[in-house]
Parts: structure tokens; C-alpha cells; sequence
């Protein structure tokens, strides 16, 4: 088949499939690669998130103490507000968590539709390109049928013409010859036998040739003969006045 698809000039179905094989593989790897870029970029934005959330902590640990003082507070308040701010850092470092892995997951399942999306028109414009090449074989191969089936047709019409021509032409030439020889004398007959007769081998023509003397020569007796008996007659009939 693939020798086929070759000598009318077509890719061959495996050639087609490994194209766009080829067309999904480059997609897939552009797409790997950018989603990693991205992933790179959130974790590091995450990282940078997570150390200003460090900074803001330690800063706000290192204030927590004067600004107790200032209001008066210590003992338990004091300890309360540490947990309260402790709380709060815990629940912010893990905002920033959860929102960095909400992100790296919408860039998964982006990367996971891009894939999806693309392999679904990829297989789409393949199968349409193989159906595409199927038709043109096939058309190619009946037209080239066809036109195999018209020379075999023209040929076999040829050799029948030419053989038609052939028989026609015998057979005018045999009508010819047979009227020439029915105009034979006698001695024309005999002279033409005896040239004949001298040959040892006779083709076909000069086969037809002696066989259409010997006619002549068997009508000519026949002839002689009928004029002779109506001769006799005569003088019967003469003599019997």
C-alpha cells in the first residue's frame, strides 16, 4: 500500500501518522516547557510571599513588646496577643500556601486542556488528511484502470480491424483471381497447371491458384463435352429428315 500511496505522489498512512505524531509531540514539549516557566515563576513568587510574611512576623514579634507597654498590658494580655499574632502569621503563611498551590494547579489543568485540545484537532486534521489520501489513491487507481481497460480495448479493436482488413483483402484477391481464371481458355489453363506442376512446393496462393485451374479445367471439359453431345444431336436430327 505504502508503494502505493508513493506512485501517485501521496504520503503514505504511516508517514501521515508520523507527522502529526511529530506536530503533537513539538506541541506537547512548547506546552511542558511553558507551564514549568510558570510553575517556576509562582513558586518563586510564593517563596518571596512566604519571606515578606516572615519579615512582617519577626518585625511585628519585635514591636509586640513596646507597644504592650505603651497600653498598659502584661502578663496573660501579653501572652494572648503573642498566640493571637502567632495564629495569625500560621494563618497567613498558609493562605499564601494554598493560593500558590491553587495556581500551580489551574497552570496543570491549562497545560492538561491545551493537550487535550490540541490532540482532538491534531487527530481531527490527521484522519482528515488520511481520508483525503484514501480518495485520491483510489481515484488514481480506477482512472489509471480505466485507462488501462480503454488500450486493451483499443488494441483488441485494432487487432480485429486489422484482421477484418486482412480477411477482406484475401478475399477480394481470391474474388479477383477466380473471375480472371474463369476467363481461362483451354490452353491457358493447361499452360499455367503445367508451370505450377513444376514446382515442388506450392505456397497457399498458388494452392488456391492450381485448385481454381482444376475447376476451370474439369468446367471446360464439361464444356467440350456438352458441345460435342449437342453436335451429335444435330446430325442425328439431320440425318433423320
Amino acid at each position: 500500500m505504502a508503494t502505493d500511496y508513493g506512485k501517485y505522489g501521496l504520503e503514505d498512512e504511516n508517514a501521515v501518522r508520523n507527522k502529526y505524531t511529530g506536530y503533537y509531540n513539538t506541541y506537547q514539549q512548547q506546552q511542558a516547557n511553558l507551564a514549568q516557566q510558570q510553575r517556576t515563576a509562582r513558586e518563586a513568587s510564593a517563596a518571596r510571599q512566604q519571606n515578606a510574611n516572615y519579615i512582617n512576623y519577626m518585625l511585628a514579634t519585635k514591636a509586640l513588646p513596646e507597644q504592650m507597654a505603651r497600653m498598659g498590658l502584661s502578663g496573660g494580655a501579653t501572652e494572648s496577643s503573642i498566640l493571637r499574632q502567632n495564629t495569625n502569621y500560621n494563618n497567613t503563611r498558609y493562605n499564601t500556601d494554598v493560593a500558590r498551590q491553587n495556581d500551580i494547579n489551574a497552570i496543570n489543568q491549562t497545560y492538561m486542556g491545551n493537550l487535550d485540545r490540541f490532540r482532538m484537532e491534531n487527530d481531527q486534521k490527521r484522519d482528515a488528511e488520511l481520508a483525503s489520501n484514501r480518495s485520491a489513491l483510489y481515484e488514481r487507481q480506477a482512472h489509471e484502470a480505466e485507462l488501462v481497460e480503454n488500450k486493451r480495448q483499443f488494441n483488441a479493436k485494432q487487432k480485429l480491424d486489422k484482421a477484418q482488413f486482412k480477411e477482406t483483402k484475401k478475399s477480394n484477391a481470391y474474388e479477383k483471381l477466380r473471375d480472371s481464371v474463369t476467363k481461362y481458355s483451354e490452353s491457358q489453363v493447361k499452360k499455367e497447371l503445367k508451370k505450377l506442376n513444376k514446382k515442388k512446393k506450392l505456397t497457399k496462393s498458388q494452392k488456391e491458384l492450381k485448385r481454381l485451374l482444376l475447376s476451370r479445367q474439369g468446367e471446360l471439359k464439361e464444356i467440350k463435352a456438352a458441345e460435342k453431345r449437342a453436335d451429335k444431336s444435330y446430325i442425328k436430327r439431320l440425318k433423320a429428315k
